[in-house]
């Protein structure tokens, strides 16, 4: 890693730099202008219930999914996750099979069977998450078939006008991270065919087949981002996993040296090569058993550290230093509760992770529903407040 001191406070405050210069300091733990005012997103519903309590109609959230790209009117910084398409083409077809006022029965375009509750949908958030019901891959044979799904030079996996696209992307003052909700990931991507049930006894009862997912998927992501990593200069990959719950990782430390290891340093070596410098993975729960490993294999980084799972940032400072990047940590159970807890949440958290760098604080999921308009907007202008004023 890249570094001018060991505290980035140690050297003078640099003029204002572009969102794109801030991260690349940040990611380097470079002294910074002020810190990068980021977000991840909002359920359908919080969206829906700050319209009622006073959010303006004509403003530009850039979401894609839930992900918050920018919002010029909360003054977030620009950042774009950016997205080439690692799922199946052809996609399954759609198909509803069972239908009432309250549930859906469907399979989707992964070929997984969802039952979703359809009340209280707003804006394609459901009320709760869907109940997953079967999955493509049970046998070999399975897997076979559903690979042919997972050509990697299929032309729609990039736009159809990617080289305006790359002379847009090199001339951007924004950082530019690949790798979208979902995209790059191993044991999401084994979960997304197997099941969380399914793969777990399979990491016993079928070894073999295991491994040889894992050695196409890693050869798979990696010719999907050649073009790409050879054209632009990213900023950050993103593997998206949620590969743990409140309770521990969803795979023992063994497992992931059995099976995962050399295929995260695969990729990771790669991506370092096209001049890459961090390498972040996305989950919830608590993955501190995984943490160094995920070190080792050329991972620096981890959000959004869900705080009721224990992924306290602070803590998490103490036990792994600077060498681990932190992005969130926020804990989004104190915005409905006020002012002042809301005051305690970030004076804990932002000044002492801003003086030692490395840090992006975000709340550590999306937004959900039961925050007041008015408390997000205080969340707001307090950050905003403690990362300017922290660097002045």
């Amino acid at each position: 890693m890249e570094s001018t001191a060991s505290n980035p406070q140690a050297v003078s405050r640099p003029g204002p730099l572009s969102s794109r210069e801030r991260f690349l300091r940040t990611v380097r733990c470079q002294p910074v202008d002020r810190g990068c005012n980021w977000e991840l997103g909002l359920w359908g519903q919080t969206t829906e219930r700050w319209l009622h309590e006073g959010m303006p109609e004509d403003i530009h959230l850039a979401r894609i999914g839930n992900l918050i790209q920018y919002g010029e009117y909360f003054h977030l910084d620009r950042v774009v996750w950016y997205d080439i398409s690692c799922d199946p083409i052809p996609a399954f077809e759609h198909e509803v099979l069972e239908e009432d006022e309250r549930y859906v029965l469907f399979r989707d375009g992964f070929g997984i069977l969802h039952r979703g509750l359809k009340e209280g949908t707003v804006r394609g958030t459901r009320m709760s998450m869907d109940t997953y019901l079967d999955f493509p891959v049970k046998t070999r044979e399975d897997w076979l078939q559903f690979k042919k799904r997972l050509n990697p030079k299929s032309p729609a996996r990039y736009p159809m006008w990617w080289e305006d696209e790359v002379r847009a992307l090199n001339n951007r003052t924004y950082p530019l991270l690949m790798g979208r909700d979902a995209a790059f990931g191993l044991y999401w991507k084994l979960r997304e065919l197997m099941g969380t049930m399914g793969v777990s006894y399979a990491f016993f009862d079928q070894p073999a087949l295991i491994e040889e997912i894992l050695e196409y998927l890693t050869d798979f992501y990696i010719e999907i981002m050649h073009p790409a990593l050879h054209q632009v200069e990213f900023d950050m990959m993103v593997f998206s996993e949620d590969h743990a719950g409140k309770g521990g990782p969803l795979i023992s430390p063994a497992i992931f040296k059995k099976f995962f290891a050399r295929h995260y340093r695969r990729i990771a070596d790669f991506v370092h090569e096209h001049g890459v410098p961090s390498i972040l993975v996305g989950t919830d729960g608590y993955t501190v058993p995984l943490l160094g490993l995920l070190l080792d294999c050329g991972v620096d980084g981890q959000g959004p550290l869900e705080c009721a799972a224990g992924m306290d940032p602070v803590e998490l400072r103490r036990q792994f230093g600077i060498d681990l990047f932190l992005m969130g940590g926020i804990d989004k159970l104190v915005l409905p509760l006020g002012k002042d807890a809301i005051e305690r949440e970030l004076y804990r958290k932002i000044p002492p992770l801003l003086d030692q760098g490395r840090y992006i604080p975000t709340i550590d999921h999306t937004v959900q529903p039961d925050v007041p308009y008015a408390n997000w907007l205080y969340y707001l202008e307090l950050k905003e407040r403690l990362l300017e004023g922290h660097y002045a």
